[in-house]
């Protein structure tokens, strides 16, 4: 009987040291690392996935709180690159960079980069948020849409005009409304300039951003006369009627096709 009990005792001492070794000050074995997509997880890749799915362990850089992993190039880092987003080596740390917005690709069925890294189908209108009608929208604002009325003759002939950040734009140009304007397109969002009237938009200058952009010419007499039309990466279209002063369009960098009169 009395070696029973001392053998039972010398178990129950050895699990006793197993479990303080386990949950003590780092004297026992380690918990494993959390699963990939966990918190502080990497930025989607092109497709809208993670560079490094798939990868066991902790796989980002500083995941779970876990140093980083270390490279001497962005071929040692795990993952894949695409056409908007890309593995970097930066300080012999692994990280994930992105293509500017507008960048051209072909993953996953789309034409361009957005500004989150992904690959997106051209010509697709991006609703605006809106919000309080900004003071250069002249004609107010319906919902996300601005417009900048420039109706009346000489309304904005020679003027710098901005549509503003987070709303789409519309520009109407009566006759001798816009002559040798210069007008700017914000990012992301459509925008549309009318020219309706003799000399409504002679000389002026358009210039496109990132969302879609358009251009509409009557076929008044010098309605366009001499307008040069800057294309950004988005779809970009003239549409001129009858005989019309047709525009020069600037296509360099268009991305989802640039069409002209």
């Amino acid at each position: 009987m009395q070696r029973l009990l001392t053998a039972v005792g010398a178990l129950a001492v050895t699990a006793l040291i197993t479990a303080s070794g386990a949950c003590g000050d780092g004297g026992g074995s380690e918990l494993p690392p959390p699963a990939a997509g966990g918190g502080g997880a990497a930025s989607s890749s092109s497709q809208g996935g993670d560079l490094f799915a798939g990868v066991g362990g902790s796989t980002s850089t500083g995941f779970g709180g876990s140093p980083p992993l270390t490279c001497a190039t962005p071929d040692d880092c795990p993952g894949q690159d695409g056409d908007c987003q890309f593995r970097t080596c930066e300080n012999m740390e692994c990280g994930i960079g992105q293509a500017p917005q507008g960048t051209p690709c072909d993953d996953a069925g789309g034409n361009t980069c957005n500004a989150g890294g992904q690959c997106i189908a051209c010509g697709l209108p991006v609703t605006p948020p809106g919000g309080a009608c900004p003071s250069a929208c002249t004609g107010g604002c319906n919902g996300g849409t601005c417009t900048i009325d420039c109706s009346s003759g000489g309304a904005c002939s020679g003027q710098t005009l901005s549509c503003p950040a987070d709303f789409a734009c519309q520009i109407d140009c009566g006759p001798n409304g816009c002559p040798n304007a210069t007008i700017t397109c914000a990012p992301s969002y459509a925008c549309h300039l009318s020219c309706s009237g003799p000399s409504a938009c002679e000389g002026a200058a358009l210039t496109c951003s990132t969302g879609i952009c358009g251009l509409a010419c009557s076929a008044d007499n010098a309605a366009c006369k001499d307008l040069n039309m800057n294309c950004g990466s988005e779809t970009c279209t003239a549409v001129c009627a009858g005989n019309a002063d047709k525009p020069t369009l600037d296509c360099t960098g268009a991305a989802c096709g640039c069409t002209g009169c």
